[in-house]
């Protein structure tokens, strides 16, 4: 994805640079009618970007498929969200995401027969969180001395915040998350909760 990311930006670039004496490229040879060349020169950028756009959703689709594999151990992925709730992004990135979605009967079956392997290797963490530290897979009752990480995971959103705790006061629901710390304080988070009584899963992302 990190390449499709990289010609993206190349692309574009080269389409704000080169535009005005490509058009004129393309107006002189209509002016000479060369409409055979004419289209060639509007196809094919047409065509490149078509292109682009295909190989994106791929790899998009491939990234989302992972990222659910390495979080959860599952194949599969999410239906479309219960809830959600994004905020404005600065040009940092700082800012927050919420996310809820029914728990899917892939990601049940595996946090029921989780073992030494799944409480101890996920979530993978992924390579642009590489200087984040992991939390992995724990069933509640929360551990208190995680506490300042809840507290400020929640922050993102308030309206679903008695749920998560009551989630997390009792067995049958499952914690992990990535944190990096400013000093001795969160700073961003990555917080995941799969509730398996209320049949739910909680993502939330809070950049600072």
């Amino acid at each position: 994805m990190q390449i499709v990311t990289s010609i993206w930006g190349w692309s574009i670039i080269l389409a704000f640079l080169g535009c005005i004496p490509y058009t004129i490229w393309v107006a002189r040879t209509a002016i000479k009618r060369r409409w055979k060349k004419v289209g060639i020169l509007v196809g094919a950028p047409a065509a490149y970007f078509a292109v682009l756009v295909g190989i994106t959703a791929l790899a998009n689709s491939g990234a989302s498929d992972r990222y659910f594999r390495d979080t959860y151990d599952a194949e599969g992925n999410f239906t479309d969200p219960v809830y959600k709730y994004e905020s404005q992004r600065s040009f940092n990135g700082d800012g927050a995401s919420f996310y809820v979605f029914d728990l899917p009967d892939q990601v049940r079956r595996r946090f029921k027969k989780q073992d030494s392997r799944f409480l101890t290797e996920f979530p993978k963490r992924p390579h642009y969180r590489s200087d984040w530290k992991v939390v992995t897979w724990r069933e509640a009752p929360f551990d208190t001395s995680f506490g300042k990480y809840l507290e400020f995971a929640l922050c993102a959103s308030s309206e679903h915040s008695k749920e998560i705790r009551e989630a997390l006061s009792r067995k049958g629901t499952f914690y992990s998350f990535f944190h990096y710390d400013h000093g001795g304080s969160p700073g961003n988070i990555d917080f995941f909760v799969v509730d398996m009584i209320g049949g739910r899963v909680y993502e939330i992302n809070v950049n600072t």
